[in-house]
């Protein structure tokens, strides 16, 4: 079984997105492409390298 490449969980068969973190399913070999995205002057902007780890409560 596949595992999610951003929080390792186990991933069903044909999944499209992982279902703890919501990360998309990458195939094998394929890397994602950073997102440009100009913000208006002034505006927080916020960084982000990924979805958000799993943080069970």
């Amino acid at each position: 079984m596949a595992k999610c490449a951003f929080c390792g969980a186990e991933l069903p068969e044909k999944a499209n997105f992982c279902l703890r973190c919501g990360g998309p399913v990458l195939k094998p070999g394929e890397k994602l492409e950073p997102i440009v995205i100009e913000a208006p002057e002034g505006a927080e902007v916020i960084i982000s390298d990924g979805p958000p780890e799993f943080k069970p409560e």
